[in-house]
């Protein structure tokens, strides 16, 4: 079903498949650019437990945005999980992250410009942290708690578009987990 090549691209953990039905799953988060998957997160629907604590919600988007495909295009299928374990973690995570980004920038307010300029840029390979950090008109740093606040509801979700209206939201979680069992695998070896 997926691809034996699965790859982290900007921020989506993703595994495509080659051919007409394809599959791409990716963690959502407010700092990836956008691939139409914003139209799937922000349909209204009820999720329903699948497996486990797992939720699902399910919805099609037609290429233009409205009506179920224009010019011969297939709709978009979105399937958005929520794993209440993982967003429990993502809260760990993000708390390590604020902190951690605190005590870097603790007194920077003292500092050169250019001093605040150099850790700005050290931060550019470490996006975790970079998102949430701002700079004021006056080129002082802070914790970004607008951007805090975006993520805090996307904890626990990924979100799988795929054209194939075959497979079941569980088949596709199965699948998903499945690939992630062979690239910890391949990590491992």
């Amino acid at each position: 079903m997926f691809g034996d090549a699965a790859h982290d691209v900007g921020g989506f953990a993703s595994g495509e498949v080659v051919g007409p039905e394809f599959a791409v799953v990716a963690v959502i988060h407010e700092h990836v650019p956008d691939r139409g998957e914003h139209r799937g997160r922000s349909r209204a629907g009820r999720y329903r437990t699948v497996a486990g604590d797992l939720r699902v919600k399910e919805v099609t988007v037609a290429p233009g945005g409205d009506g179920d495909g224009d010019d011969g295009v297939r709709a978009q299928r979105f399937v958005i999980y929520h794993n209440p374990e993982q967003a429990e973690r993502d809260v760990v995570v993000r708390d390590h992250l604020v902190n951690h980004l605190k005590t870097l920038i603790d007194g920077s307010d003292a500092w050169t410009p250019r001093r605040r300029d150099e850790l700005v840029g050290s931060l550019k390979t470490k996006p975790g942290l970079r998102r949430y950090l701002r700079r004021t008109g006056s080129g002082l740093l802070r914790i970004d708690h607008a951007a805090i606040k975006r993520e805090q509801h996307l904890d626990g979700k990924w979100l799988l578009r795929t054209s194939d209206t075959t497979l079941t939201p569980d088949d596709l979680a199965v699948a998903y987990n499945q690939l992630l069992a062979v690239e910890r695998g391949w990590r491992d070896m």
